[in-house]
């Protein structure tokens, strides 16, 4: 089943440019065997695993419970879900129970549900605690993929893979690094778990190699497949590769299966794996190449074995039919025991194993079946004319009932069943073959046609125990008579063998996938995506969950719920800004689940307004017809003013005014600029053409916007050519524009010098407005912009310029020292709150009079005075202000200009500086003072004011108005002391000590489990705003992961 794209239309971990990382995976369970009527098993994230009287499922478990111990400042979560609207539906895969109070290991584990009680344990937990996770996660059938989660069919035992070490009390790993998993098994009644595959005389030191696949017996022995060469005390392993075991739970034993003829203690010289034991664990089946697993075995290019326990005989399954011991003349594997070990399913490309056998496609698998009694093997995969003639294509997967009368399997061959049709050319289809008649059936079969196959492919597949029913998926929509595939994706279907019907199961909105059976056919789990298939249920976390469907009553009922209801959204969230004095914030999120009465229509990442005061969620980018209703399209970019009340956004919906006339809806990334009044409610098209403000502008608008304090003036950048009147474009790219929200008038910014009306002849970006909008700064590489009489602009490269409004002056910023209208290559800039100062960056080597450039050639840091015309080096080396030591990568300017956080991997900006040994040269964070002319380090060791933190890479600073708080993120030890990790910090410039924003609530002494970032603090320093996706920052965060927009307050 592939990934879902999520309800909001920009995935799991995406909001528009903005990424953060995905944890995830896609686990796929086979079913097994099982004869527990009224329950049933499965594995989560995808889909069912056998039947039992428990359900068990694989997650990424999360923080449940925490102490919430403030730290200076206050963290509270922005994108809280109001009373109510909480997800029925877990997050983070298909089910969260929130069990574990101690979850470190940032990945999955195995939780164990009981069906009839409600109860749920996690299985995967530490030695001495029930609620603690092991300390890594368990290993996911999408690395390694014959390792999903087992059960036994009465639901006590549960055995499963992981790579932590700390799950069996004394638990020794021989891997130092223990990236390889082993196998554990779970007992339920005894609460005890045990190591499998261990060391030979040490129960709880951990083999030498990792396993490949595994399975279990009724009781909860386990046979299994493993390079491992130490698993047999005193047995030799000299083949280096896989062989097969046999692991007997009463005595704590392991028995090498695929031991060569002459020893029992020996490995076989070659590959055995693929290991499937009966119900009782008498008889191990395998696949080999060795050629001394039997005495006189001539050859061997792999073949089917199965091995008696009892009589610690093997004997050769996949036999020519000329000899018993004569192995066929190609090779087979992948075999199926039934629950007696009676019967045994293979594949092959052989053309030997059964007497007077026609194959026309030698080069095609067949699927066979043996019985061990006799040693007869017969075709399963036969044609409907002869049953010895293979079918006209592949046949491969399959399955068998506990008694051995029926084998499900999948084959694209097109002559299995008399009269078959083929709708799909050939698709991969499901066959149900009869063991007593040999008889085959079409079970994907089209409505009303027994031998129509199903018009695309059928994939995973499930048999019940009496062979009557078989629970399949596939895209095809010809199955069911009269029904439409409305959601164009896989969906679960029902195959009746006595009524000869198809039925479909999953008619949600979204795939479906990996079925599995209880053993009486009653019950079948399912994974799913839609969000409408269960009756009443409010499932909103955008992935896949574990749903429960009655055969007898047809319900479906969703079985990986919330546990407990989670604060945090079901989506992704991204802070986008905050206004000056902290109280409110500005974010966008795909969460479906965020402000009161929230329809959410659009599915995609929409703009919100989080008053600190009110503690309230207000929709921004509202439908013109109810403030409740998202636009109809996606929200892009957002900023705040000043005062909080105004928001610019860009989005590309088409109802967002009244009467909205969209003109450039169909191009490619179509947005307009919108901004939304917080007092009065409403939204104004501000990218809209001349003399019309409904219609918008004729090409898209881009970027994020900027507002004047009081949001009268918003500046923004737009690709429109009809947006002024008499707009004349020259350079068919972008350029900049200011829209006055009173007179509701637009301005070109970026004009050719002396025309008002033209823009310049190569694109520009807004990167800045005054904040009393008169002062607007700009990026471009146009030659025009001003008037020029010398060298003028020949770098071609971007340049910085500034344009004074009040004084109708453009202003080249990056400029050499000695000739200011030459242009000397500039690029993110910076404007001060009152337009004097402007920072920016520059690979120029002339800018500031003898200026020595750095040998590197890397870009510096500059800071013009407009007033004074003079520019400073503000990356210089310590104790000579005109040598420049560059290497910056951002910055961030105080309000008066006076103050610059910028980040550098330069070691010689702070007299007496030591970097960090075990990163030299690693980017930390900066404070430079142009009134003192000095350079402090803000990311500095504990207790030392030269030297950087440990391990620590510093970005991302942010800069309060005044300039004496600097927010950042530090991937440092040590900044504060007895603090690990790395999360965001706050410096203060007046004590030049640093604090962590990001405590973890449940270890006061070590930063957040989740990755923290962009930290944006207020001008007045009281509040920042940052993004994570930690889940023990605040309690009831259970929304599996996904990005939060938090705000950490000072007294």
């Amino acid at each position: 089943m592939a990934p879902r794209r999520l309800r909001n239309g920009i995935g799991p971990w995406r909001i528009p440019r903005v990424s953060f990382r995905y944890n995830g995976g896609t686990p796929k369970a086979r079913a097994e065997e099982a004869d527990v009527a009224k329950t049933l098993g499965f594995l989560c994230r995808r889909g069912g695993l056998s039947s039992a009287l428990l359900l068990l499922f694989v997650l990424a478990a999360l923080l449940s419970a925490g102490l919430p111990a403030a730290w200076a400042g206050q963290i509270e979560l922005v994108t809280r879900v109001p009373p109510g609207l909480s997800s029925d539906s877990a997050s983070g895969g298909s089910s969260v129970p929130k069990l574990s109070a101690d979850d470190r290991n940032g990945g999955n584990d195995v939780f164990l549900y009981d069906r009839v009680t409600g109860k749920t344990v996690l299985v995967s937990h530490a030695a001495g605690s029930e609620v603690t996770a092991g300390d890594l996660p368990v290993t996911l059938p999408a690395t390694i993929p014959g390792l999903p989660p087992q059960i036994s069919p009465d639901g006590r035992y549960v055995a499963f893979t992981s790579e932590a070490g700390n799950l069996v009390a004394g638990q020794r790993e021989q891997d130092s690094l223990n990236v390889t998993p082993d196998l554990f098994l779970y007992d339920r009644q005894t609460r005890t778990t045990t190591l499998v595959t261990h060391k030979g005389g040490s129960a709880v030191t951990s083999s030498n190699s990792s396993l490949f696949d595994f399975r279990m017996t009724s009781d909860g022995s386990i046979a299994f497949s493993s390079p491992a060469s130490d698993l047999v005390e005193h047995g030799t392993d000299t083949n280096f590769s896989l062989d097969v075991f046999f692991w007997d739970r009463r005595s704590g034993t392991t028995t090498l299966i695929s031991h060569a003829a002459s020893s029992s203690r020996r490995a076989a010289h070659g590959i055995s794996d693929g290991a499937w034991p009966s119900a009782d664990g008498r008889y191990i089946a395998f696949g080999s190449d060795a050629s001394d697993l039997l005495l006189g075995l001539p050859h061997n290019i792999g073949n089917v074995f199965l091995h008696d326990r009892v009589s610690g005989k093997t004997v050769l399954v996949s036999h020519a039919s000329s000899s018993p011991s004569k192995p066929a003349n190609r090779g087979g594997g992948g075999p199926v025991l039934n629950a007696a070990g009676t019967y045994l399913v293979f594949t092959s490309t052989a053309t030997d194993l059964v007497p007077g056998l026609q194959d026309d496609t030698p080069l095609y698998f067949d699927i066979y079946l043996y019985e061990r009694a006799t040693g007869k093997i017969v075709l399963v995969s036969h044609t409907s004319s002869s049953l010895v003639t293979t079918g006209d294509g592949d046949s491969k997967a399959y399955n068998i009932t506990p008694d051995g009368s029926w084998v499900v399997f999948l084959s694209r061959a097109g002559n299995l069943v008399a009269g078959q049709t083929e709708a799909g050319g050939h698709s991969t289809d499901i066959f149900l073959f009869e063991r007593a008649t040999g008889k085959i059936l079409l079970a994907s079969r089209a409505a009303a046609s027994p031998v129509t196959a199903a018009n695309q492919d059928c994939s995973e597949f499930d048999l019940s125990a009496d062979g009557r029913w078989v629970v399949f998926t596939t895209f095809a929509d010809n199955l069911v008579a009269g029904g439409a595939d409305a959601n164009h994706a896989v969906d679960v279907f029902l195959f009746d063998r006595l009524a000869g019907t198809v039925s479909r199961l999953t008619p949600g909105d979204a795939p479906s996938g990996s079925p599995a059976f209880s053993a009486d056919g009653n019950w079948i789990t399912f994974a799913s995506q839609a969000s409408n298939l269960a009756r009443g249920a409010r499932d909103l976390n955008g992935s896949q969950d574990v749903f429960l469907y009655g055969r007898p009553t047809g319900r479906t009922r969703l079985v990986s719920r919330q546990g407990i209801p989670s604060v945090t959204p079901s989506g992704a969230s991204v802070a986008a800004g905050v206004s000056a004095d902290g109280r409110f914030s500005v974010f966008l999120s795909s969460a479906p689940n965020l402000a009161p009465g929230q329809l959410d229509t659009n599915q995609k990442a929409d703009v919100f307004l989080y008053d600190h005061v009110l503690r309230q969620i207000t929709l921004v980018s509202r439908s013109a017809a109810s403030p409740q209703v998202p636009g109809n399209g996606q929200a892009y970019a957002a900023r705040i003013s000043a005062d909080g009340r105004y928001v610019a956004y860009t989005s590309s919906a088409t109802d967002l005014v009244a009467g909205q006339a969209d003109a450039n809806a169909a191009q490619a990334d179509a947005a307009d600029l919108f901004l939304f009044d917080r007092v009065a409610g409403t939204t104004t098209l501000v990218s809209h053409a001349a003399g019309s403000a409904i219609t918008t502008g004729d090409r898209p608008s881009r970027g994020v916007p900027f507002l004047s304090a009081d949001g009268t003036w918003v500046g923004f950048t737009s690709a429109a050519t009809d947006l002024v009147l008499g707009q004349a474009d020259g350079d068919s790219g972008d350029d900049a524009f200011l829209y006055n929200r009173v007179s509701g008038e637009t301005a070109l910014l970026s004009h050719a010098d002396g025309s008002p009306v033209r823009t310049a002849n190569r694109a520009a970006t807004l990167a800045g407005l005054s904040a009393d909008g008169q002062v607007a700064l700009l990026v471009s590489e146009a030659t025009d912009l001003i008037a020029s009489s010398g060298p003028a602009d020949t770098n071609f490269s971007p340049d910085v310029f500034v344009l004074d409004r009040g004084a109708g002056v453009t202003t080249l910023v990056s400029r050499t020292a000695s000739v200011p209208a030459t242009a000397a290559g500039g690029e993110r800039p910076l404007l001060s709150a009152d337009g004097r100062f402007v920072a920016f960056f520059s690979t120029g080597d002339s800018l500031v009079p003898g200026q020595v450039n750095d040998p590197a050639g890397d870009p510096d840091l500059f800071l013009l005075d407009r007033l004074s015309g003079t520019a400073t080096l503000v990356s210089h080396a310590a104790g000579s202000p005109l040598t420049a030591v560059g290497a910056l990568s951002s910055s961030a300017l105080s309000a008066d200009g006076h103050r610059i956080a910028f980040t550098s991997w330069a070691s010689n900006l702070v007299p007496g500086q030591i970097d960090d040994t075990d990163y030299p040269g690693s980017e930390d964070v900066f404070l430079f003072d142009l009134d003192s002319g000095a350079i402090r380090l803000v990311s500095h060791l504990d207790g030392s004011e030269t030297r950087t933190g440990n391990s620590c890479i510093s970005s991302q600073p942010s800069i309060s108005a005044d300039g004496r708080l600097v927010a950042y993120l530090g991937n440092c030890q040590g900044l504060v002391a007895n603090v690990k990790g790395s999360g965001i910090y706050l410096y203060d410039g007046t004590t030049e000590a640093n604090a962590l924003v990001t405590r973890s609530i449940a270890f006061p002494g070590a930063a957040a489990n989740g990755v923290s970032l962009m930290p944006e603090i207020s001008a007045n320093g009281n509040a920042v705003l940052f993004n994570s996706d930690a889940w023990d920052l605040v309690p009831g965060d259970f929304n599996g992961g996904f990005p939060d927009v938090f705000l950490y307050t000072l007294p």
